[in-house]
């Protein structure tokens, strides 16, 4: 996991390799059960979460948004941030 913040009672991180590899599936079996994990493109992710503490989903999104480059996906979870390392 690259990168994690803790959001108002839930998780996000987001997730810096190749989208289709052996880590990867690793990562979706892990957490099929108690996490979603999105890919898409990096502007379409960081627009989602919102890029401005005005246009954020959720406090502290935007701060997400403003690290998102290249290839990412991100994995929200309720799982304490000690667990995802």
């Amino acid at each position: 996991m690259s990168k994690r913040m803790q959001t108002s009672g839930s998780t996000a991180g987001y997730l810096k390799c190749a989208m289709r590899n052996t880590h990867l599936k690793t990562v979706r079996n892990l957490w099929k059960d108690s996490a979603r994990i999105f890919f898409s493109r990096s502007a379409l992710l960081a627009k989602a979460l919102g890029t401005t503490p005005e246009e954020e989903h959720r406090m502290g999104m935007h701060q997400l948004a403003k690290q998102i480059e290249g290839p990412v996906g991100i994995l929200f979870t309720d799982t304490e941030p000690q667990e995802l390392i």
